[in-house]
């Protein structure tokens, strides 16, 4: 076979082609095709373009890099050559390449890796579609898929900078008598990298800057009415900067439908407006459609974060029904790993789903579906933010100034929370991590608090109690609880409070819940009826009445001690030690669920 040697004439570079009559895939040469840049005809003989290592240039097809000439058709062109021959590689040069949008659309446009060299992608234009668009828009063309078998498949970025001018443009002043125009808003829909059937897909090394709506979005679908619910799987975002410039944002990356994802190694800037998720947005987005599961978030820095917090989950129901109605249990679905925030309204915000509230016991094997462990927060407005949430794990996380002195920690309620080895330094709001609406098995296990404006942790409702033991309560700049609850009615049965440590000006006392604010709790009320005594021990201060005819102080300290139920009787004792009569006690047993033994004095 003959072949032509010369110099490219985009980049200059030494070209051969090679006398052929058939394309890379086997199909013949048609002098439709016969562009100079891949395939020539010469004297009625065709010549296609020798490939090293399957590469092609974008230069090749016209793209210029001066970022002004629009190089949307030359890109297009490239990733269109591509998809024609199975897949490859798109060199893209340093310079910087202004464009609308590239469209890689159904899984013909697998196989397909983009190659950076520190080079720049500006976006020139809006989103054209009613759910999602990006610079780079992949489209697998396939609705209700339960596996990737139509997916775009094997897709590598890297080296690329992205990069939009976010900034919204100033109200101009309304003429006399007429009314203001309505604020401009963010195009939410315009993304860098917006992604719907996507399988084995992966960013690394590249920027985003000044993005409208996402990063990279992972979608389930591009269109509203078009096609959705496409499978995507094995997504990888790595070494990525996301720097949103000013917050006109929506976030740098959003997670709506994907089966295994991983983000490491990522840097995350001034991203996201109020009244959004976060810099990170898990969801699924439809209850019954969709599913988001097994994503892992490491190594990674997050700054000046706004919206509901710098990671945001929206967690459904554990039990998932496919298209082929096969049951999967998302189990362990999220773990935040060796991150750091700084400057962000809280890390984490979860909303959880009320189903597993109400589900009674179900232990699932003590499986957590979301861990956050060994990471720092510093300067946040919450420790962290839970609404409904179920299942989460927070373990080895020091919190260091927590500044807002009203937000809650946890609305709506929450079960099975476990916060393990944390540390709490500096919490700005009197009532300390405050918990507010139902729930149960709200633990704190061996961790550290110190430097609380006053109260350490208060529970509008004493049921989500779980277990507070191991820990250390450390001086609050005011004089405060460690542990505070209203009193009420709700059944204390689970909880354990055992253990603790109280240092400083914290009180001695293991359980000083059924306290509010200095409230004491009357002994003899319906509240402390024997079924509502914790099991182990657990002490409360009772003020109002004495065992026996008494004039003086009716203070004293009632210590409690529950074993488990023998003949379906509770064992529960209860001693009554009055402040102002040394030596002097009485106790008493229970003799029902609801019905205690008479007082019996005991003197020494």
């Amino acid at each position: 076979m003959n072949t032509i040697e010369q110099n490219d004439p985009f980049t200059g570079e030494w070209t051969v082609f090679l006398e052929s009559p058939v394309t890379y895939n086997g199909e013949s040469i048609t002098l439709a095709m016969c562009d100079n840049i891949i395939y020539k005809s010469i004297n009625n003989v065709f010549y296609r373009r020798v490939l090293i290592k399957d590469t092609v240039n974008v230069k090749w097809f016209g793209a210029v890099g001066d970022s002004v000439t629009n190089d949307t058709q030359a890109f297009q062109k490239s990733v269109d050559f591509l998809s024609s021959i199975d897949g490859g590689k798109l060199f893209i040069p340093s310079g910087s390449y202004a464009v609308d949008h590239i469209d890689f659309k159904t899984k013909a446009y697998s196989n397909i890796e983009i190659i950076g060299n520190n080079s720049t992608l500006i976006g020139l234009t809006r989103s054209r579609n009613t759910a999602a668009d990006g610079i780079f828009a992949f489209e697998a063309c396939v609705s209700n898929q339960s596996d990737d078998s139509n997916s775009i498949k094997n897709i590598k970025i890297s080296g690329l900078n992205f990069f939009t001018l976010n900034i919204i443009p100033p109200i101009p002043e309304p003429e006399p008598g007429q009314e203001p125009e309505p604020e401009p808003k963010v195009d939410e829909l315009s993304h860098h990298i917006a992604a719907h059937g996507v399988s084995d897909f992966t960013v690394e090394n590249c920027t985003f800057t000044g993005f409208f709506g996402d990063g990279i979005a992972i979608c389930r679908g591009l269109t509203e009415g078009g096609y959705r619910n496409g499978y995507n799987k094995n997504v990888i975002i790595k070494n990525c900067k996301f720097d949103g410039v000013n917050q006109n944002n929506r976030q740098a990356i959003s997670i709506y439908h994907c089966d295994r994802f991983i983000i490491d190694n990522c840097d995350f800037y001034r991203t996201t407006g109020k009244e959004m998720p976060g810099a990170i947005d898990i969801e699924s987005d439809d209850p019954n459609l969709t599913i988001t599961t097994n994503g892992l978030i490491t190594n990674c820095y997050f700054n000046d974060i706004g919206g509901m917090g710098a990671i945001c989950i929206f967690s459904k129901d554990r039990s998932i029904i496919d298209f082929q109605q096969k049951e999967r249990l998302n189990y362990q679905s999220f773990k935040i790993d060796n991150c750091k925030f700084e400057d962000v309204h809280t890390p984490l915000t979860v909303y959880g789903n009320y189903n597993p509230l109400t589900n009674g016991d179900k232990d699932y094997n003590g499986v957590y579906s979301i861990v956050f462990e060994n990471s720092n927060v510093l300067n946040a407005e919450r420790a962290i933010y839970f609404n409904a949430a179920c299942r989460v794990k927070v373990s080895n996380v020091i919190f260091k100034n927590i500044y807002n002195t009203i937000n809650s920690i946890c609305d709506g309620g929450a079960y099975k929370i476990l916060f393990e080895q944390c540390e709490f330094d500096t919490v700005n709001n009197p009532a300390g991590l405050s918990f507010v609406g139902g729930g149960k098995y709200i633990d704190f296990i061996k961790c550290i608090f110190k430097n609380f404006t006053t109260n350490v942790i208060t529970f509008n409702v004493s049921k989500p109690i779980g277990t507070i033991k191991y820990n250390q309560f450390y001086n609050s700049a005011n004089p405060g609880m460690g542990l505070l609850t209203n009193p009420s009615v709700d059944n204390l049965r689970n909880a354990r409070i055992e253990e603790n440590e109280y240092l400083g000006n914290i009180p001695k006392i293991d359980f000083y819940s059924i306290m509010n604010q200095g409230y004491s709790y009357n002994y003899d009320s319906a509240v402390m009826i024997p079924s509502n005594i914790l099991y182990h021990k657990s002490e409360f201060e009772s003020e109002g009445v004495f065992p026996e005819a008494y004039l003086g102080n009716t203070k004293g300290l009632v210590r409690n001690e529950r074993l488990e139920n023998y003949n379906n009787i509770p064992v529960v004792y209860q001693t009554f030690l009055p402040y102002d009569l040394p030596g002097v006690k009485w106790t008493r047993h229970a003799l029902n669920d609801n019905t205690w033994a008479d007082w019996k004095k005991l003197e020494n």
